[in-house]
C-alpha cells in the first residue's frame, strides 16, 4: 500500500521523529496493523523563516525577553498593536491584541516566530521556549 502527502514548513520539520531540514520528497516504510508494509512519501517544502532577511525597522524599538524563555516572555515597545505567534512549521498559534508579556509554559519545546504589528508595519522576532 503506498500513501503520499504534501506539506510544508519553516526551517525543520519532523515526521516520525525524523527531522528534515531540507525541500524534497521522503518516504518511510510503516507496518499496518495486518502487519503489511505501507510506504508513505511526504512532498516536502522547506520554507525560509520570515524573519531571514527581514531588516529592523529604523522607528521604534521592540524587545523581547528573556530569549529563551520558559515561563513569561515579555514585550516591550511603544505602538505595539497586535501579536501574532507562529510555530516554526509555520501554524499560527495565536493572535493576540497589545500585550506586554505572555505566558509560555504551556508551549512545546522549540522556535517560535512573533509576528508584531508595530505603527501598522510588521516585525518580526524569533523566540526560544525552554
Amino acid at each position: 500500500m503506498a500513501t503520499e502527502f504534501s506539506d510544508s514548513a519553516y526551517v525543520e520539520y519532523t515526521w516520525n521523529e525524523q527531522t528534515y531540514t531540507q525541500s524534497g520528497d521522503y518516504e518511510q516504510t510503516l507496518q499496518t496493523i495486518q502487519g503489511c508494509d505501507s510506504v508513505v512519501t511526504l512532498h516536502l517544502t522547506i520554507m525560509e523563516s520570515p524573519i531571514t532577511g527581514m531588516e529592523e525597522m529604523k522607528e521604534g524599538r521592540v524587545s523581547v525577553y528573556p530569549n529563551p524563555a520558559s515561563h513569561i516572555l515579555y514585550i516591550q515597545g511603544e505602538g505595539i498593536q497586535a501579536i501574532d505567534v507562529y510555530a516554526a512549521s509555520g501554524q499560527l498559534m495565536e493572535q493576540l491584541p497589545a500585550v506586554d508579556m505572555l505566558d509560555v509554559q504551556q508551549w512545546s519545546n522549540g522556535v517560535y516566530i512573533l509576528r508584531i504589528k508595530l505603527n501598522d508595519q510588521y516585525i518580526y522576532r524569533e523566540v526560544l521556549k525552554q
